[in-house]
């Protein structure tokens, strides 16, 4: 984070600055740390360090890489994703976001038929 933001204010701006997309958030996911969160520095110090995860959808711009920290974007199912080598703090967090999904779906696949037929 930068001096004087928000854990939100960082997550909107890092989503754009590496993928160009402008984001909302929507919700608190969960924070996250522990041992798949421990970092070990090459002077031997080690850290546990904190995660927060965030919901939220695409109000603007065009999916494209920075370049810099990101040389390429696509996206992944839950099992295209499972098999992607990751640290393990990374997969917690992705395993999360896709458990999140999972159940948004489920649920729009058992209220939106109810719905439909309400509005007809």
């Amino acid at each position: 984070m930068d001096p004087g933001e928000t854990p939100a204010e960082a997550a909107i701006r890092e989503a754009f600055e590496e993928t160009s997309l402008v984001v909302e958030l929507t919700q608190l996911v969960g924070v996250y740390g522990g041992a798949d969160f421990r970092l070990r520095y090459p002077n031997g110090d080690e850290i546990e360090s904190v995660a927060i995860l965030f919901e939220g959808r695409v109000i603007g711009g065009q999916l494209a890489p920075d370049g810099v920290e990101i040389s390429e974007l696509t996206y992944f199912t839950r099992e295209q994703a499972e098999r992607l080598p990751m640290s393990p703090s990374a997969r917690v967090l992705m395993l999360r976001a896709f458990d999140r999904a999972e159940a948004f779906q489920s649920a729009c696949l058992e209220l939106c038929p109810a719905l439909l037929q309400a509005a007809a």
